[in-house]
């Protein structure tokens, strides 16, 4: 007889709130959604679940999270139940190919866009004590902040906080203006290729204008801000929101989610910015990081990988050290 855990039954409880309206509907929806997430994590977040052995040990405990009850009607879901009834290795491989299948996930993250929120992007949004955005919001970094494989370190002006965000770059093959947002084949068909980049930023800069109302290029613009890789083949991330971003300071890994949890998919992300600015062939287009951003100093080593079905893409890699940058620049706030 399989168990509701600890946590499944804190989120019973939850929803059985929120539909009786008999508490603070607000905390308990947070609550409600951060179990969730943890749930998602677990599963989805491969480096994560590998880490815990959270989803394998509940199968072989008969815990029941939220992933694994969804599971258990989706098509194969009896491999499931039998991993429930008996935790052999054979049956847990097989349960947890259904447990990660498109079905079950898709259910999961659409429970999870119910309040606009998605695992990765919401936690990266909260870490920066940013509110979600209600539509795509996009900046411009100059071309003389691409730091191309091979061309040196990265440059960290005196007196900036540094920090790294590890994003999917799609590099645009055809002039692309008013795209329909439910366009999703005119939308992946408009990219020649992809690279994977770290988007450099000053974050004190950037606090400080933000503050004031003013604008943060500067935060975002120094050169060497956009280390990217060698450009990856459109061929070798066949859906540009099933990649995996990883991401290491040293030996300590910073960054590990998926493209799929993007706040914004792809086709909206490249409709509102050709609603505002035709794309053209060539252009470079970021599309957000997930959580783990932090800052890294002189002598720092990042690493940055994507892989695609649980393999490395090889052109898809950034090696770079971060040095100090000589010259009469300095941030001081004012």
């Amino acid at each position: 007889m399989a168990s509701l855990k600890t946590g499944s039954l804190f989120r019973l409880l939850g929803q059985l709130v929120l539909e009786d309206h008999s508490a603070d509907k607000t905390m308990t929806t947070i609550a409600w959604y951060s179990q969730l997430q943890n749930d998602c994590k677990n599963v989805y977040s491969l480096d994560y679940g590998k880490a815990k052995g959270a989803i394998a040990e509940d199968l072989r405990n008969q815990e029941l999270s939220y992933p694994i009850i969804l599971s258990l009607s989706a098509p194969k879901g009896d491999c499931v139940a039998r991993a429930l009834e008996c935790g052999s290795a054979r049956n847990i491989r097989n349960a947890l190919q259904v447990i990660r299948s498109d079905q079950v996930r898709n259910a999961c993250l659409l429970e999870l866009k119910t309040v606009g929120s998605s695992i990765q992007d919401w936690d990266h949004i909260t870490e920066l004590n940013n509110s979600r955005p209600k539509q795509p919001f996009f900046f411009l970094k100059p071309p003389s902040s691409i730091l191309i494989p091979g061309q040196g370190p990265v440059l960290r002006p005196k007196g900036v906080s540094l920090h790294y965000e590890v994003e999917l770059g799609l590099v645009m093959g055809k002039t692309v203006r008013d795209l329909d947002p439910e366009d999703h084949q005119g939308a992946l068909d408009a990219i020649d290729s992809y690279v994977l980049a770290i988007d450099m930023t000053a974050r004190n800069v950037q606090d400080e204008a933000k503050k004031k109302g003013l604008p943060w290029s500067i935060a975002k613009g120094f050169d060497t801000f956009l280390p990217i890789s060698d450009r990856i083949p459109k061929s070798a991330i066949p859906d540009p929101h099933d990649a995996f971003l990883r991401l290491s300071v040293g030996d300590q890994l910073r960054q590990a989610d998926s493209t799929g949890l993007m706040l914004f998919r792809i086709p909206r992300q490249l409709s509102d910015i050709s609603r505002v600015m035709t794309l053209e062939p060539g252009d470079l287009i970021l599309t957000g990081t997930p959580k783990g951003v932090g800052q890294v100093k002189p002598g720092d080593i990042l690493r940055a990988a994507i892989e695609v079905n649980g393999k490395d893409i090889p052109e898809g890699k950034i090696e770079v050290e971060v040095k100090e940058r000589e010259g009469p620049y300095e941030f001081k706030e004012t």
